[in-house]
C-alpha cells in the first residue's frame, strides 16, 4: 500500500474509512466501529467507578446507580 494520493489528502475520510464495496472494507469498518464503541464504554465505566459523588467507597463496586448517573445514546 503506497502513500495517499492528492485526492485522499484533500479528503481524509478516504484514508480513515475503508471502501464498503468489498467484503474487506465492510469487515474493516465493523472492526473500527467496534473498537470506538468498546473504548467509549470502557471509559464511561472507568469514570463511573472512580467518581466519588454519592459513594463512600474509594472505588464503586455497585452499579445500582449507573442508569441514574450515565446516559448513552445510540445512533
Amino acid at each position: 500500500m503506497g502513500a495517499p494520493g492528492p485526492k485522499a489528502k484533500a479528503e481524509p475520510r478516504l484514508v480513515l474509512w475503508a471502501c464498503l464495496q468489498f467484503f474487506e472494507g465492510k469487515e474493516l469498518r465493523l472492526k473500527q466501529e467496534y473498537f470506538v464503541v468498546a473504548a467509549t464504554l470502557q471509559d464511561i465505566i472507568r469514570r463511573f467507578k472512580s467518581s466519588k459523588f454519592g459513594c463512600r467507597d474509594p472505588v464503586r463496586t455497585s452499579f445500582e446507580t449507573f442508569p441514574d448517573k450515565v446516559c448513552l445514546q445510540r445512533g
